[in-house]
């Protein structure tokens, strides 16, 4: 009994579960405003654009319900089923750090590509 209260009060003593439960929460409170935010702009194409974290983000119909994202001026190469399924894939992208550092590496490349066709 001795080993299953000490193992039940090393679970509840700390906050580290709460606090990443809470962290996890507060994500998908973030990701449900953002594909819902009334930010998003209809184009006249069809296309749906709105900025996050200072990166433009637009989504196009690539097909009958196939649907891409754009970061700035990169184009995606992944179709998703649906708006929503795009709206969320961009969302966690953005969030992650990662479309920030794609960006970041691909003009990184750009200005390294025309400073060698000088």
């Amino acid at each position: 009994m001795v080993v299953g209260e000490k193992c039940c009060n090393d679970l509840t003593e700390g906050t580290v579960g709460t606090e990443s439960h809470a962290d996890f929460l507060n994500f998908l409170d973030r990701r449900k405003r953002f594909v819902g935010s009334s930010k998003w702009q209809a184009n006249n194409d069809g296309s749906l654009s709105i900025r996050r974290s200072g990166i433009a983000i637009l989504i196009v119909m690539t097909a009958p319900g196939q649907f891409r994202f754009h970061l700035d001026e990169a184009h995606g190469k992944v179709d998703h089923p649906t708006i929503l399924d795009a709206k969320i894939s961009a969302f966690d992208f953005v969030e992650s750090g990662k479309a920030a550092a794609y960006l970041a590496e691909r003009l990184q490349r750009a200005k390294s590509a025309s400073h060698r066709s000088q």
